[in-house]
């Protein structure tokens, strides 16, 4: 049978595993008991069974576990109804046997020929192929589809570096998605369901959000937290883009950040606040007015200094995810050698 999962057991499966199929074959001393869908949350065999005499399912309870107990082949269970009777004078079973004639008809009028897809040397066609593996650069490219549209290019031109930085913000998105999908493998490898998985990456991911130093920085985490920080890959996923992006740009005021004050009578603005510009930085809009309006930052480094980022840093967050990749490989394999590498019995 291609491309079907079958589950065969002689014990009850549990409520998870068991709404993982969508189709159930039940079977007590080798006769039919009920064949066909088992519904979302079990509620076609559940409905099936009631309706023919069957006491409902209780609240919280496994249909795995319901369903043995209704034909009594679970412990001290016991039943007056004749299943097998029942399921031969079902409406289920007339579709069944209505089916099974459709296919023994369609098959009667199929004509043997040889198959050639199924000696290929890949499943897939070369043009499938082609077109699975474009779609894989496109993702790798998605930096053309923000990148240029916001302008981000334009920060650079000033140091004259469009073309190295859109470069390395390719090989940052790049590493971005290395890690990302080598950090969900090292999840999913050691645990049964993708449930539980997760769940475990929902809890790393806002523990990594909360110290990756955008909503906190650094400098006003508590020193015991500070680790978190260092060692959280969120802090140079973000860290790169963003310096990258728009370290060493200038920067200017929205009208509504300005710091508005009066100089001394006599004076311009730019003479009052000659000494403090000298030490703080920043900008006068007008120089040679007297109602002032200042600005605290005229580059973009000053900004991202205050988020602890700088487009310097570039390389050794680059580096560090790399590192964090290698480490998520070496993960995964590690724990499914121990969690599923089946191991020789000793005698």
């Amino acid at each position: 049978m291609n491309g079907q999962a079958i589950l065969c057991t002689i014990h009850q499966p549990s409520a998870m595993l068991f709404q993982r199929f969508g189709h159930l074959l039940l079977l007590s001393m080798a006769k039919t008991i009920y064949f066909g869908d088992i519904g979302d949350g079990a509620c076609t065999l559940v409905d099936y069974f009631t309706r023919n005499g069957a006491h409902d399912l209780p609240t919280g309870a496994n249909p795995a576990e319901y369903m043995l107990d209704v034909i009594s082949a679970a412990p001290d269970a016991t039943t007056d109804i004749d299943w097998p009777a029942v399921w031969r004078s079902s409406p289920e079973y007339q579709k069944a046997q209505q089916e099974l004639t459709r296919l023994a008809t369609d098959a009667g009028h199929t004509e043997s020929q040889f198959d050639s897809t199924q000696h290929k040397e890949f499943a897939a066609s070369s043009v499938e192929q082609y077109r699975q593996v474009t779609k894989r650069l496109m993702t790798l490219l998605a930096f053309l589809h923000w990148y240029y549209p916001v302008s981000l290019f334009r920060n650079a031109e000033r140091t004259n570096s469009v073309h190295s930085r859109g470069i390395t913000v390719l090989m940052q998105l790049w590493i971005f998605l290395m890690c990302t999908t080598t950090f969900a493998h090292m999840l999913i490898a050691g645990v049964e369901t993708a449930d539980i998985a997760g769940g475990i990456g929902n809890l790393l991911m806002v523990m990594m959000y909360t110290f990756c130093g955008v909503l906190a920085g650094p400098n006003v985490l508590p020193r015991f937290w500070i680790f978190m920080y260092r060692v959280n890959p969120v802090t140079y996923i973000i860290e790169g883009p963003l310096g990258t992006g728009l370290g060493n740009a200038p920067m200017y005021c929205a009208d509504n950040e300005l710091i508005h004050f009066t100089a001394p009578e006599g004076s311009t603005c730019a003479e009052y606040t000659a000494p403090f510009l000298s030490e703080a930085g920043g900008y006068i809009v007008d120089s040679n007015a007297t109602e002032c309006e200042y600005c605290p930052v005229t580059e973009t480094s000053q900004f991202l200094a205050s988020v602890s980022v700088s487009y310097e840093h570039w390389w050794r967050g680059f580096g560090f995810l790399v590192v964090f990749s290698v480490f998520n490989i070496c993960v995964v394999l590690l724990v499914y050698w121990l969690a599923r590498v089946p191991r020789a019995k000793k005698e």
